[in-house]
């Protein structure tokens, strides 16, 4: 029986799994927003900024980032070969993207060079900069980096990231609207 991580890496995810999770989980909040209304002080036109703190917390995103953070720790950050490569990627992902999301991708290469957690905001920048770089470049945004094994963790570990927060987002979907139908009340027979 393979180990987790002999598993992991025999899958084969790449920039396009994540490229077309991204863009579902992308147009989820819209979908949504009548049952879960994005903040009012966020851009309705933002793909990394999806909701405060709160409502993530409600919609059950934190544990999928603290998920991440740990996978993120265990697999890519324990040695300085590791870390390397890693900053390669992270590089290569805001040299080649632009505007807020070069600046969550810098925000990320700081929390992790100072062992802090990512948030939700981070994790999602990533994608939708793996997301760019593919859709205006033609390029994979691994391309940062040329170890195939660490370029496969790390793109499981969004994919699975991404996976969970659309999970998570359908799930409350569904609970809100279940929430929001009216049943009619129950009538007891005249007898």
């Amino acid at each position: 029986m393979k180990g987790a991580l002999e598993f992991v890496t025999s899958v084969n995810i790449g920039h396009r799994h994540i490229i077309d999770l991204f863009e579902g989980l992308s147009k989820n909040p819209q979908t949504a927003s009548y049952l879960i209304p994005k903040d009012a002080y966020l851009s309705n036109k933002s793909k990394t900024d999806l909701y405060q703190e709160s409502t993530l917390l409600l919609i059950g995103f934190h544990s999928t980032t603290d998920n991440f953070n740990a996978l993120i720790s265990t697999h890519l950050v324990n040695t300085p070969q590791q870390r390397r490569e890693l900053y390669l990627i992270l590089a290569y992902i805001r040299n080649n993207t632009q505007n807020k999301t070069k600046k969550l991708i810098e925000e990320t290469i700081t929390f992790i060079k100072n062992k802090q957690n990512l948030h939700t905001k981070h994790i999602l920048a990533l994608c939708y900069g793996i997301r760019n770089i593919y859709a205006h470049n033609g390029v994979a945004a691994a391309l940062g980096s040329e170890n195939y094994r660490f370029k496969q963790i790390f793109y499981l570990i969004l994919y699975d990231s991404l996976v969970l927060y659309a999970l998570s987002l359908g799930n409350h979907y569904c609970i809100k609207y279940l929430e929001s139908m009216t049943l009619p009340p129950l009538v007891s027979p005249d007898f």
